[in-house]
């Protein structure tokens, strides 16, 4: 069941910036619209089980053999994610990822 407000008591109808309106219009959907997970995000990033959000590290898909093997292993670990960033990362997991 949809619900409809009046378009009477809309602003726009109010402001006279729209006329003609229908009432189906103005239908609004009883359920709210759930906010679907970044399937892209959702790959590159993980959140522990504290709450911060983790990444991989960059530089290790190629070139392998000029890096220094200490380079190399630090990569494996994850690191946090910039605090900057992480209100953009937490925005789309809305269900934690």
């Amino acid at each position: 069941m949809f619900y409809t407000f009046s378009v009477a008591n809309h602003p726009r109808t109010i402001l006279g910036l729209h006329s003609g309106a229908h009432a189906a219009d103005y239908a609004v959907h009883p359920l709210p619209i759930m906010q679907k997970t970044n399937k892209a995000v959702r790959k590159r990033f993980k959140i522990s089980a504290r709450g911060k959000i983790l990444r991989q590290r960059a530089g290790r898909r190629h070139l392998a053999g000029s890096k220094k093997a200490k380079k190399s292993r630090a990569h494996r670990r994850a690191v946090e994610v910039h605090f900057t960033d992480a209100q953009r990362v937490t925005k789309n997991l809305p269900f934690g990822g």
